[in-house]
């Protein structure tokens, strides 16, 4: 009887060591010292019927640094004081051709009369990539400076 109570105290001591075993993961800690995105200026735009659909602007800026190697997702967007941000591209590179057409789609939405003349601003957001379906948990974001130009 006392032989069958060590095997099975032995037993159950046995499977729980490998019970309470956890992987642990190596985890890559993003950096304090994170370094924004620049973005390059553009000429002012002259955008009409004949050109809105075949022409258009690139944007570009410099990398934006979170202190470690992640993928960074860079969002361009229009802008204009008293008016929320227009969405107006999203790319893992450092540029961006817009087409005409999406430019004078925002300037009318960020209050720009159509057929008007009016100043609206650019800025890069840069933020860690975390999937399709973005985690509100973990948003690091870095955001450009501010360029402005005529349409």
């Amino acid at each position: 009887m006392k032989k069958a109570i060590y095997i099975t105290l032995l037993a159950f001591i046995a499977v729980f060591t490998f019970a309470s075993c956890e992987r642990e993961y190596a985890m890559s800690e993003v950096g304090t010292e994170s370094i924004a995105p620049v973005l390059q200026g553009v000429s002012d735009q002259s955008i009409d019927a004949n050109n809105a659909k075949v022409e258009s602007v690139i944007f570009n800026w410099s990398p934006a640094s979170f202190g470690t190697p992640v993928q960074i997702q860079y969002t361009l967007y229009l802008t204009r004081p008293g008016q929320a941000d227009y969405l107006i591209g999203q790319t893992f590179s450092t540029s961006v051709a817009v087409e005409k057409a999406s430019i004078n789609s925002g300037a009318v939405a960020l209050g720009i009369p159509k057929n008007g003349t009016g100043t609206v601003g650019a800025k890069v957001v840069a933020e860690v990539y975390t999937g399709p379906t973005p985690s509100s948990s973990f948003a690091m974001k870095n955001t450009s400076n501010s360029i402005s130009f005529d349409v």
